[in-house]
């Protein structure tokens, strides 16, 4: 599935939307990648977006929809147990990095912002040790 092209204006648009309930839930949208077989790896994921020559390239979202009555939706993001016994295997690992700018005009790269807006932030290592960066 692709969205037209076009020469002088803005390429098509694609939308995935679930369907809405007048009474109940609306319907769940899941974008996955089947399970592999006995030997190889699972398919990968990707979001993108495509670069740009003169203005930004384009941004991802993530939005949980407001709740009128109830508690706001959750954005979770994990990584899932490695159940290997025999090579040593890792579970995988989790990275936030921020973009970096090779302009000499910029005041440095972006930046990185966890808040809790009145909530706990919250830090927390297993088996593995937490290291403190200064600046």
């Amino acid at each position: 599935m692709a969205g037209g092209e076009a020469i002088s204006s803005s390429g098509g648009d694609i939308e995935l939307r679930t369907g809405y309930s007048m009474t109940s839930s609306s319907g769940q949208l899941t974008l996955s990648a089947d399970h592999s077989g006995v030997s190889g790896s699972s398919g990968d994921v990707f979001v993108t977006t495509g670069s740009a020559q003169v203005d930004n390239s384009g941004s991802i979202n993530m939005r949980t929809g407001d709740a009128f009555y109830g508690m706001g939706g959750e954005i979770s993001l994990a990584v899932c147990l490695s159940m290997d016994t025999f090579y040593g295997a890792h579970g995988g690992s989790v990275s936030i990095t921020a973009g970096e700018t090779r302009s000499s005009n910029a005041w440095g790269g972006g930046d990185v912002s966890i808040i809790g807006d009145g909530g706990n932030v919250d830090m927390m290592v297993g088996a593995g040790t937490m290291d403190a960066l200064e600046t």
